[in-house]
């Protein structure tokens, strides 16, 4: 399946967990949480990359900020806001319609046939 695929599931999945947490703070979603913090994670990043124009963010700036600066402070360095920020921000991602979200994936990657869930 392609990317577009898999990620429309995901929202998908996220859609149906939002009436059990409809004020979730991304901080708080852990393992054993009803909001799916996998789910939510895979969009998430999604939203930031897209956020700061860049597919390699994760691994080429925040990562290596992390030890030197402590997470939240890269986290801001790399995408430009605070965790705070960035919920809000999220959650008002959440509530566009599904053509909204997907056009925020690479088109390249998005439509690929060679996309296979890890």
């Amino acid at each position: 399946s392609t990317l577009r695929d898999h990620m429309t599931g995901v929202m998908q999945r996220i859609q149906d967990l939002r009436p059990n947490c409809p004020d979730f703070d991304l901080t708080q979603l852990n393992y054993g949480n009803v909001c799916d913090p996998y789910s939510f994670g895979e969009w998430g990043i999604a939203y930031l990359l897209h956020r700061v124009n860049n597919q390699d963010a994760y691994q080429d700036i925040l990562f290596p900020l992390i030890n030197a600066e402590g997470y939240y402070a890269a986290f801001e360095q790399t995408f430009g806001l605070s965790f705070e920020a960035f919920n809000a921000e999220y959650k008002a991602f959440l509530d566009l319609p599904l053509n909204d979200q997907l056009a925020i994936l690479p088109q390249a990657i998005a439509d690929g046939e060679h996309y296979l869930r890890p």
